[in-house]
């Protein structure tokens, strides 16, 4: 991975844009959280959060594939950032102001913005990097994720515990600015048939069509594109009761520093996850099911739920971080070798948008159980749900097989 920076400039520009822009992301996460504990209002209140940070992203992500499919990717990753830039210091003024509401309404449309970045970054990976390194890339931004979630968490839980939720927000604002600035420095990078007259006349519906079409009609491909679900919807009911345990049992003194620190462990996991993968498991077994990695997540959620002491939610913790980390580079790389390059923006789209739906359903599931009975109980509820879906997903699959994908030879002349 480390390789791979030096040598590949484009690489590393992306991954440095990446940086900046993701250690001031978690700063906002942290501060947002601690405003939504201090109101008072519940475990609804804390599942809002999530669901602010994700539903616009999930519904504006069709549109932004769209984009991306058509469009120089480059601009598509500067602009996201900079229109970012500007909404986030409308929500540093609104918690400078008191209303909780207010900043939450601009952390929507943040959010909504944000849906042009992922898709945009999955579509231009394949496009900097050669085949054979796609993985090792996948794992170099997770770990870089993983890092920088460590570090904004903390770093996140230390400035809104002193300066307040503000400040916090004002300097996450900055970094985006400053990733726009870096991003600008890449080539530009149009997406294939864009600009050689060999795709027909822009046509939205259509071309959503196309690519779940093409999608649907290959199962496992459809498989590789629902992997991330199953996960999101897991992950955001363990997310409402992470918030609740750090409330009721804050055994770093804090609430504010509980949450940066349980968020930094599971940070961790994610980074330690893809790297396990990598270098380990799929050497030695290159098509072990992906699934594995959904399962590996679950096991961490359900040890987190009845752990008994703060060693053990360290260790779940991890474990919840490792599966969600390996589950996004195993999907996310399976996605790239898998789809057309021309399809590739709506279809890594797709994928983000069923695993954003699963997080704002799965959090306000748990949240919802959580009132009424307790929030364990709505842990437990969520984790079952996924590994049903997890489980349909694979069935469904493997009967239907379908059309070979796009990094596959077709066995005969029709």
């Amino acid at each position: 991975m480390l390789g791979l920076l030096r040598t590949n400039t484009s690489l590393r520009r992306l991954w440095l844009g990446e940086v900046i822009s993701l250690m001031g992301d978690w700063l906002t996460y942290v501060a947002i959280s601690l405003l939504a504990l201090e109101s008072g209002q519940g475990l609804m209140a804390v599942a809002f959060v999530l669901i602010a940070h994700t539903l616009p992203n999930a519904l504006l992500s069709p549109v932004a594939g769209y984009f991306v499919d058509r469009f120089d990717r480059r601009t598509v990753l500067v602009a996201a950032s900079v229109v970012r830039g500007v909404v986030t210091l409308a929500m540093a003024a609104a918690a400078a102001w008191g209303s909780l509401w207010l900043a939450q309404g601009f952390l929507l449309l943040r959010t909504a913005v944000s849906a042009f970045h992922e898709p945009a970054l999955q579509a231009v990976l394949p496009r900097v990097v050669s085949k054979k390194d796609l993985l090792p890339a996948n794992a170099l931004l997770a770990a870089t994720w993983s890092v920088m979630f460590g570090v904004g968490v903390a770093l996140g839980g230390v400035l809104a515990a002193g300066l307040g939720a503000a400040a916090a927000i004002a300097v996450d604002a900055v970094t985006f600015f400053a990733a726009g600035a870096v991003l600008m420095s890449l080539p530009s990078i149009l997406p294939e048939g864009s600009n050689d007259g060999s795709r027909p006349r822009s046509r939205f519906i259509a071309d959503l069509v196309e690519a779940w079409s093409y999608m649907l009609r290959r199962g496992e491909l459809f498989r590789i594109v629902l992997g991330k679900t199953p996960v999101g919807f897991a992950t955001g009911g363990a997310w409402v009761l992470l918030n609740h345990v750090a409330e009721v049992r804050p055994w770093l003194f804090t609430t504010a520093a509980t949450i940066g620190t349980m968020h930094a462990l599971r940070a961790a996991g994610t980074g330690i996850g893809p790297v396990l993968w990598m270098r380990s498991l799929e050497r030695r077994w290159p098509n072990l099911p992906l699934e594995v990695t959904t399962l590996v997540t679950l096991a961490g959620i359900a040890l987190f739920i009845v752990a008994p002491h703060p060693a053990v939610l360290v260790l779940a913790t991890v474990t919840w971080g490792m599966g969600s980390g390996a589950n996004w580079v195993v999907t996310a790389t399976r996605l790239q070798t898998a789809a057309p390059d021309g399809l590739r923006g709506r279809l890594s789209a797709t994928d983000l948008l069923g695993m954003a739906l699963g997080l704002c359903v799965g959090a306000w599931t748990s949240a919802a159980i959580g009132e009424f009975l307790r929030p364990e109980v709505g842990a437990w509820s969520t984790s079952a749900i996924a590994l049903g879906l997890a489980t349909t997903t694979y069935i469904v699959a493997k009967l239907q097989p379908g059309l070979p994908l796009a990094n596959e030879t077709p066995t005969s002349s029709g």
